[in-house]
């Protein structure tokens, strides 16, 4: 018999021990890659766009809305300035600085915070 599971870690540990989603998804990864290892190597771990989906995407279609950032949605999004951030060796891809942002991200690095289509918070 085949079940569909809905997967959505991130409700639980988002509401208990960490509120902002970006460590949440770096700590899921960091411990997908642990599994991983006490595996002996056969389960896949988490890539950024994984653990990104999960910690978005995934708790935007629990509570009954559509993929993240359709046409008509409020925007709800962090900017973050990463000049602070140690140089890279070269030039980074989007992807690139993508994975260095949810890695590295402190909240002064938090320059704006929109929630609902509205800027809430500006530093």
């Amino acid at each position: 018999m085949r079940k569909r599971f809905t997967i959505n870690s991130f409700l639980h540990k988002a509401g208990g021990a960490q509120l902002p989603m970006y460590r949440v998804i770096a700590m899921s990864i960091r411990t997908s890659k642990v599994r991983r290892i006490t595996d002996d190597w056969h389960t896949d771990f988490l890539t950024v766009g994984e653990g990104y989906y999960l910690g978005t995407t995934s708790g935007h279609k629990y509570f009954g809305a559509g993929e993240g950032f359709a046409v008509g949605d409020k925007l709800h999004a962090i900017v973050v300035d990463d000049s602070d951030f140690p140089e890279a060796s070269h030039s980074l891809s989007v992807e690139e600085r993508f994975e260095r942002i949810i890695y590295m991200t402190h909240r002064h690095n938090i320059v704006s915070v929109w929630s609902d289509g509205r800027e809430v918070v500006k530093r």
